[in-house]
């Protein structure tokens, strides 16, 4: 049922869509999982570093609300590396140990 029909949909007749919005900039509907990956790849041809956010907003804007899914590399990939060992799977597992433990007691 929705919205499972519906992604279905698109991903079968218009799996990459450019979508109008009338309060702000339009976006493009990216909805199969290779064409993803693809353009997560390829940033000449579709970026996140000019803001991932529908409204429109000043450059200033977007610099104080900036986040790391709006970075290209190579600074993505800067920040990737530094935060990677924070959140590796010993870590994750190591933390999700001690909130089990504390929700229990």
């Amino acid at each position: 049922g929705p919205p499972l029909n519906t992604f279905a949909r698109l991903r079968r007749d218009d799996p990459v869509a450019w979508c109008d919005y009338a309060d702000g900039k339009g976006f493009w509907s990216v909805t199969r999982h290779a064409d993803i990956l693809m353009l997560n790849r390829d940033t000449e041809l579709m970026s996140s570093a000019q803001g991932i956010r529908m409204e429109d907003q000043t450059y200033e804007e977007y610099l104080a609300r900036r986040t790391f899914q709006e970075t290209d590399p190579p600074d993505h990939t800067k920040v990737r590396r530094l935060l990677q060992k924070a959140f590796s799977a010993p870590v994750v597992q190591q933390l999700d140990r001690k909130s089990t433990r504390l929700n229990s007691s």
